[in-house]
């Protein structure tokens, strides 16, 4: 009986297959574990967790405001966007149902990293009420880095809760409750 040696190629191709097949299986189960690489989805939580309770500076007076408060007012809601963001689209509707549902009774503040003309077209599209303030500035010295994040802030301007990316009923909700209790504690 005649054996024919197997070409290299072959052996190395063999070996690759297994690895891949082998690697593969290896990611799939480690998904759940403690270890594995988190997708960004899974890090929105994490992110929110490290806002709450962070102080943030006063807003800063830029350019021609619609007004220059001095300091935090005693419930703020701050929404931060992109007019090209399609997840700040989303959730425009959310913020106009928040700012019209709490209008007059706290401070609106609008912070984006563009042009301030740019920003109060896309306000002015959505039929925003025109916030209290408009900070055409990278909201980055206050640790944000993501759009849309929505922010309630108190007198102290330590952030009450924070809600990234788009919100959905439960996120809404607990926007609502903060600001309920900080409106209960402090009333204008």
């Amino acid at each position: 009986m005649k054996t024919t040696p197997v070409p290299i190629v072959d052996v190395v191709l063999a070996v690759a297959a297994v690895a891949a097949v082998s690697l593969t299986g290896l990611t799939y189960f480690q998904r759940g574990s403690p270890g594995a690489p988190s997708t960004a989805e899974d890090q929105i939580p994490a992110m929110e967790r490290s806002l709450v309770g962070r102080r943030l500076a006063p807003p800063e007076f830029v350019g021609a405001n619609r007004a220059a408060p001095e300091g935090w007012a005693p419930a703020n809601v701050v929404f931060v966007f992109s007019s090209t963001c399609p997840a700040c689209e989303a959730n425009a509707e959310r913020w106009l149902d928040l700012a019209q549902s709490l209008a007059g009774q706290v401070s609106l503040i609008a912070v984006g990293n563009e042009p301030r003309v740019a920003m109060d077209a896309w306000l002015d599209r959505h039929g925003l009420p025109s916030p209290t303030l408009v900070l055409p500035q990278a909201p980055v010295p206050w640790g944000l880095t993501a759009v849309p994040t929505t922010l309630v802030v108190d007198g102290q301007g330590v952030v009450a809760a924070a809600a990234i990316g788009i919100m959905e009923a439960p996120k809404v909700e607990l926007i609502r409750e903060v600001l309920d209790s900080l409106l209960h504690h402090n009333p204008r």
